[in-house]
């Protein structure tokens, strides 16, 4: 098995672990610059890894994400 797929292995989307990262902040935080922030990354890049988060999670905005990680929708 290749590091790619263990790194997608931990959770029940089939996220990243830099994704699922980005998706807890940004339950905790609400904002693209927030996960930026705790990431230590740019608003760019953690706006793109919550759309491939939402992607791989299949729901079509980041409100339905949070809901989802979280267990709520």
């Amino acid at each position: 098995m290749t590091t790619w797929h263990h790194q997608k292995a931990g959770n029940r989307f089939g996220l990243t672990d830099r994704q699922a990262e980005a998706v807890e902040a940004l339950v905790k935080h609400g904002t693209d610059k927030g996960v930026a922030a705790e990431l230590g990354n740019t608003k760019h890049n953690a706006s793109r890894l919550l759309l491939q988060a939402q992607r791989a999670a299949g729901v079509t905005n980041r409100v339905h994400l949070a809901l989802k990680w979280k267990g709520l929708l």
